[in-house]
């Protein structure tokens, strides 16, 4: 019960500053220096943390749900990418509707959310893929 409410916690907390944000109209940019570094550090002591406070079997579920989810999500967007190279040009119609960023730089970062968003969400399928089959 105890590695649920980290979970929860440290999932609020990632809740609160994004909506804090949106409400200020800012970006992770605006904010001071030292917050990200102190997010980052107290983020992965809580992480290791609840590592610590998992049985085997839930140590197991997650490593299993990281490499196949992360590894799904990696393949999705190369898939999408030899796709787009093939003919279905659908990146460059992102791009010229202005959805991919101002330029390579804003493309690059948005290349890497989707990346991040996808590698998650496949993570969290296999996750709970993993814990119906094991029930």
């Amino acid at each position: 019960m105890r590695s649920i409410n980290i979970k929860v916690a440290i999932l609020l907390i990632c809740f609160l500053l994004g909506v804090g944000l949106g409400i200020a109209g800012k970006s992770l940019a605006a904010l001071p220096t030292w917050i990200a570094p102190a997010f980052l550090v107290t983020v992965g002591a809580a992480s290791i943390y609840y590592w610590r406070t998992l049985d085997e079997t839930a140590r197991e579920a997650h490593k299993f749900s990281w490499y196949w989810g992360s590894t799904i999500g990696i393949a999705t967007v190369i898939v999408l990418v030899l796709l787009d190279r093939s003919g279905l040009n659908f990146i460059q119609s992102l791009a010229d509707a202005g959805t991919l960023g101002e330029n390579s730089s804003e493309a690059f970062i948005n290349g890497a959310y989707a990346i991040f968003l996808l590698q998650t969400v496949t993570s969290a399928g296999v996750w709970g893929i993993w814990w119906l089959r094991m029930r």
